[in-house]
């Protein structure tokens, strides 16, 4: 088991660090990059339900034959929205026996989400929890 850290990662990919050598390659946990390749993957229909699909399911993740049914989607088209959205970082895959699980990458969803909010109302002197009480 990997530990996410700040202010990098360790992009896993099923149970084997990606990288050569013994250690793995450091990635920065969000950037505008970053951010842009997860929301652009996060930019179409299927791959949105896939993803809170996965995010629903928690770490245990589903295995693609699973999701396939769930969403009605013919195997190759599900096959290349998985890939999209793990070469973004959102998913990761794990194989137990002959089925593929593929789980949300919460790390990753954290720090996208941080990214986004990490200056909310900075020019107006207030936290994000202040605006959200002053709104109800």
């Amino acid at each position: 088991r990997i530990a996410f850290q700040r202010p990098c990662l360790w992009r896993v990919q099923g149970r084997a660090l990606v990288g050569s050598g013994a250690k793995p390659r450091p990635l920065p946990l969000m950037d505008s990059n970053l951010a842009v390749e997860a929301l652009g993957a996060l930019a179409h229909e299927h791959r949105l339900a896939i993803y809170r699909m996965l995010v629903e399911h928690g770490p245990t993740g589903l295995p693609a034959g699973t999701i396939a049914e769930r969403l009605t989607m013919p195997p190759s088209s599900l096959t290349f929205h998985l890939q999209h959205l793990q070469r973004a970082g959102l998913i990761g895959q794990r194989r137990v026996g002959r089925q593929l699980i593929y789980a949300a990458d919460f790390a990753r969803m954290n720090a996208l989400v941080g990214f986004l909010t990490e200056n909310c109302c900075a020019r107006d002197g207030c936290s994000l929890a202040d605006r959200q009480d002053s709104a109800t």
